[in-house]
């Protein structure tokens, strides 16, 4: 199968500057405010504990159907 090229399609190969500025925006502390900051650590420390918290039932669930089936 013949691979398309991506400039027959209408599109332009990103440059370097481009990639490295694809994080959405500035990283924390760099040019932001505190209150930026802030949120940004508090949203990810949530998202990061949900995601922990769900893992961890996950495991526990496992780990209790695997005790009963003896």
């Amino acid at each position: 199968m013949k691979k398309k090229r991506i400039e027959l399609l209408g599109c332009q190969p990103l440059t370097s500057a481009e990639l490295l500025s694809c994080n959405g925006g500035d990283t924390p502390g760099q040019g932001t405010s505190f209150a930026n900051d802030l949120a940004y650590y508090v949203s990810y420390g949530l998202f990061w504990t949900i995601d922990m918290v769900r893992a961890f039932g996950a495991g526990a669930a496992k780990g209790q159907k695997l005790r009963f089936q003896a």
